[in-house]
């Protein structure tokens, strides 16, 4: 299966890079998709889409620090396991999916996430649900916008801009009570 990915990537520096991932994140990426779906078989085909969507992106995924792309490949498979486990059981999809957001101006939520240091943050974010936590992990560490989160995630730019509005308001409420 490396070789059909490989195919895909156009240059040596690529392939090198990718090939290193897939070596090290297969079976972690694969435990992640069997925890939500229960399957083996299911398992590694979530892995393989992951894996797939990751080579057909590859470019952009080389933007991201080196330290960060194996969490990232976490939440690609997270995100597909949880597509086909909600394809598989007919499940409609998050109420999150027909939400708008309207405001884009700077909140109240965005200043205090400015006044946490990157560890107090991702402490916080720990107890946060997979979506929110996904969704401002990529923003906060890996300086992505709504739309690369989107197609990352494969949700729509108005899912991951609530999400994001969300997990702030969650961080800024936190803190507020101290």
């Amino acid at each position: 299966m490396l070789n059909f990915y490989l195919s895909i990537l156009s240059t040596d520096e690529e392939k090198s890079e990718f090939e290193r991932l897939y070596h090290v994140q297969k079976n972690i990426m694969y435990h992640i998709a069997y925890s939500k779906l229960n399957n083996s078989h299911d398992a590694e085909d979530a892995v393989h889409e992951a894996f797939l969507r990751c080579a057909k992106n590859f470019s952009r995924i080389l933007e991201i620090p080196c330290n960060k792309r194996g969490a990232f490949l976490d939440v690609i498979v997270r995100n597909v396991a949880v597509d086909m486990f909600k394809k598989n059981c007919n499940a409609p999809g998050d109420i999150e999916d027909y939400a708008f957001v309207t405001d884009s101006a700077p909140q109240t939520e965005e200043t205090a996430l400015g006044n946490i240091s990157r560890d107090e943050l991702m402490e916080r974010i720990k107890g946060m649900p997979e979506t929110l936590r996904d969704t401002l992990s990529l923003s906060a560490f890996c300086d992505m916008t709504n739309k690369e989160i989107a197609d990352f995630l494969g949700v729509s730019e108005n899912t991951a801009a609530q999400r994001l509005f969300r997990a702030r308001k969650v961080i800024a409420e936190e803190i507020k009570k101290g």
